[in-house]
């Protein structure tokens, strides 16, 4: 099977290079102190450059090209993903890329689909160190099933060997690949404990209990019904197809790293089981710096989830007391993968969540637990 071909259903990304030129900017500026308005003029440097970025996918070898296992996108599922995973996974200082990619799945796809069965995979791409990407996929042994609609990667050193290994979230079963260390990965997702069935589209790594060992967090998003309700046609029909709230949520999970290539599933004990969630995105960092690693978990068409973590293995969901529950105008929007940055500066992790409609910044006070 050749990844590398055009199947009908690829999604293929337009990109619209913008120059800018050095301009002066009039900025209004707000001062609560009263209430008045007073303007600020900003200068950009007429020497600054702008950053200039060049398409080298050709160039550098990368011919994979994302299929959603169908000939046209239909639903749900189809129309969620897809994610990578970049890491150095041969520890040779050169960053490589892991794509996943759909399948034709009798859940998702129509039958029309069927003549790309047995047809995808993912794709590892290794980093030659001279501007080119090989195909390493079959080598790897990291292809993925035939069933596993792949929706997100991660990586992290759960064994403390010293290699990356690999998770691949998927629609149905998910996938861990332990770094054999010479080139190959080996399926141990069954012995590991970490299938974590259901529709995964991320998974974060760190060590919640600091035992040393690294844990894994998994975001699941709906229990999708195999199209039974889009059938049904109670559906909004101008947006084609039923969406996120046509659905039930589904649990995430969080995941303790044993030592001795077992997990096991801990999500109620660390009180982090919220079974209504549609979880799209989400990542670990002591957001409020108290040394405790916590999870800032993004949900589609409702409030997202602050899990702040206590430092004795339990986990209490602030993100409405944090205002970060919601979007701007305090409503649950489309949000998904998360971004933590110290934006302005001052000491503190600030939040950047994307969305389909507007994007949702929110920074840090000063007192650590006010947005």
């Amino acid at each position: 099977m050749n990844s590398e071909s055009n199947y009908p259903g690829s999604i293929a990304d337009q990109h619209n290079r913008v120059t800018p030129s050095p301009r002066r900017k009039t900025l209004p500026v707000l001062t609560l102190f009263g209430i008045t308005l007073t303007t600020a003029t900003v200068l950009i440097a007429a020497d600054v450059p702008w950053p200039k970025f060049t398409d080298i996918t050709e160039a550098a070898g990368i011919k994979f090209k994302h299929c959603i296992g169908d000939l046209e996108m239909s639903n749900i599922a189809e129309a969620t993903g897809p994610g990578c995973c970049i890491f150095d996974y041969d520890n040779d200082g050169f960053m490589d890329i892991y794509f996943v990619n759909g399948r034709w799945h009798p859940d998702i796809s129509d039958n029309r689909g069927r003549v790309l069965k047995g047809k995808l995979r993912n794709a590892l791409y290794h980093n030659n160190g001279d501007g080119t990407i090989a195909d390493v996929t079959e080598k790897a042994g990291v292809g993925g099933y035939d069933d596993s609609y792949g929706m997100a990667a991660s990586c992290a050193d759960y064994d403390n060997d010293g290699y990356l290994d690999l998770y691949v979230g998927n629609y149905g079963k998910c996938i861990l690949y332990h770094n054999n260390g010479n080139g190959t990965f080996t399926d141990v997702t069954e012995k590991s404990g970490l299938a974590s069935p259901g529709w995964a589209l991320a998974a974060p790594w760190f060590d919640y209990n600091g035992d040393g060992w690294i844990d894994v967090f998994v975001v699941h998003y709906l229990n999708y019904d195999k199209g039974a309700f889009q059938r049904t046609g109670a559906y909004y029909e101008a947006d084609n197809f039923p969406g996120p709230l046509a659905y039930p949520g589904l649990p995430d999970h969080l995941y303790r790293n044993n030592g001795d290539g077992t997990f096991t599933d801990m999500t109620k004990e660390t009180g982090l089981w919220e079974p209504t969630g549609r979880g799209m995105g989400a990542i670990a960092c002591d957001i409020d710096g108290d040394g405790n690693i916590d999870i800032f978990v993004t949900n589609d068409a409702m409030a997202n989830n602050c899990w702040i973590n206590d430092g004795k293995g339990h986990f209490t969901d602030k993100a409405i007391e944090m205002g970060v529950a919601f979007g701007e105008g305090g409503q649950g929007v489309s949000h998904m993968g998360p971004f933590i940055a110290d934006v302005d500066r001052n000491g503190l992790l600030d939040i950047l969540v994307p969305d389909m409609g507007y994007s949702t910044l929110s920074l840090q006070g000063s007192s650590g637990n006010s947005w």
